[in-house]
């Protein structure tokens, strides 16, 4: 079933009810210095499971973007703790260095994220260029070292719905921004990441691209059920059709978080409510 066939908020794939893989508790965030500073979170505690997706959601400035970065272990937290599979993510600890390499990531803007001098083939394998130039080796037994590379973009962009004989050689100009965004997803998953952060992801594409996205967000996950998702956005309306769990952010305070049909149909705060009503189901 495809993501356009969803309805009642219920998730394309069903979770594989995994172990916690990331764990953050107490995070709090700010941004200045004195009577400047904004307090961006205020200790904020999220799980992240194998095999499930997690929506984090909330309006403009309810601090998504902010948490998912401390989340990827791409900005510090000013108090509270992350934890990777256990391991504390912080700075040159095996925790950050672990999660780093077993991550993918797909960002708002999809020509942005592309480099605008290589071709498709290039964008995406560059996670296993990287790998192969570090000699990392995965938890899977398969030497992520490039093995088979072009075998395995080609498989990537399988997965999100683009023919490699057609798109390999492509350079972003020549891409649309929901076939841009997909190479970026492509891209994110090539080195079988145990978890991929996607943040607001469909808004920068249009309704139609948005739908070949979820479809290629579906596909994914149905491949990789082990694979954990944290998609971020405003739009309750998007994320329903894959989530498994919802987190609700509002001026960086979780207020309400829950099983997705649990938190659609019995919405406990005025907030949540007033997102479910702007959402286009």
């Amino acid at each position: 079933m495809t993501a356009r066939e969803q309805v009642g908020g219920t998730p394309s794939t069903t979770s594989a009810d995994g172990g916690v893989l990331l764990s953050a508790r107490g995070i709090v965030r700010g941004f200045g210095r004195g009577r400047g500073r904004a307090e961006v979170l205020h200790g904020v505690d999220c799980d992240v499971r194998a095999g499930e997706c997690l929506a984090i959601i909330g309006g403009s400035g309810s601090g998504k973007s902010t948490l998912t970065r401390i989340l990827a272990g791409l900005d510090a937290a000013d108090a509270g703790e992350v934890t990777y599979r256990g391991m504390p993510v912080r700075r040159r600890q095996p925790g950050l260095r672990a999660l780093r390499r077993d991550c993918g990531l797909v960002f708002q803007d999809p020509h942005g994220s592309l480099d605008p001098r290589w071709t498709v083939g290039r964008s995406v394998a560059e996670p296993l260029e990287l790998r192969r130039r570090n000699r990392v080796e995965g938890d899977d037994g398969d030497a992520r070292d490039g093995g088979d590379l072009t075998g395995r973009v080609a498989h990537a962009l399988q997965t999100v719905g683009l023919d490699p004989d057609v798109f390999l050689t492509r350079i972003p100009r020549d891409l649309s921004g929901g076939q841009a965004q997909r190479v970026a997803i492509a891209r994110a998953i090539v080195a079988n990441p145990r978890i991929v952060f996607a943040d607001e992801p469909m808004s920068a594409i249009d309704t139609a691209a948005r739908l070949r996205i979820l479809d290629a967000f579906a596909a994914i996950r149905a491949a990789r059920p082990e694979m954990a998702l944290v998609m971020v956005s405003h739009d309750l309306g998007v994320v329903q059709h894959l989530a498994d769990r919802i987190l609700v952010l509002q001026e960086g305070r979780v207020t309400e978080t829950g099983a997705i049909a649990q938190v659609l149909r019995h919405p406990q705060t005025a907030y949540t409510r007033s997102l479910i009503d702007a959402a286009s189901l």
